[in-house]
């Protein structure tokens, strides 16, 4: 997991070059203002989802993990509270989709932390990091988003 604000992009080494190179095109994809829904940067091996989604207390929420794809969350407008767990989740997922959505559930997470966000600010969650995304701050509210989705496989060379 790695957590940033956007606007620190340039003074940012540790991204791998590959990962830097699609967060800038999802950057340029946004200045666009494109209207919510999936778009395609690099086939099914990068795109962006831009969504308008509602927070709720973090005990509506479920943590998650990916396998095949990095999630990088950008919050654009509201704040949201992030669940996350520093270590690798050693627990087995309760709802497993990974074969099939590239996403499992947990009902709880063992040495989850938070993180409050706010617009600008992003984090990178790699294959097998949990997290727990759409947590309220303080009161629900309605925010946008971009999550950028980035084939793992193509970070390993």
């Amino acid at each position: 997991m790695f957590a940033a604000h956007i606007a620190d992009l340039d003074h940012i080494h540790s991204l791998p070059p590959r990962l830097r190179h699609y967060l800038v095109q999802a950057l340029a994809l946004l200045a666009r203002e494109p209207q919510p829904g999936k778009h395609v940067l690099d086939g099914e091996r990068a795109f962006v989802i831009l969504a308008d989604d509602h927070t709720a207390p973090a005990a509506e929420r479920r943590p998650e993990i990916h396998a095949r794809y990095l999630d990088v969350q950008l919050l654009l407008q509201g704040e949201e509270r992030m669940g996350y767990r520093p270590q690798r989740a050693r627990q087995q997922p309760d709802d497993d989709r990974l074969a099939t959505q590239d996403l499992a559930f947990f009902n709880q997470l063992e040495g989850e932390q938070f993180l409050d966000m706010r617009p600008g600010d992003f984090v990178v969650f790699w294959p097998g990091d949990a997290h727990r995304p759409l947590c309220a701050v303080a009161e629900p509210m309605p925010i946008r988003k971009a999550i950028l989705k980035v084939d793992a496989s193509l970070l390993r060379d």
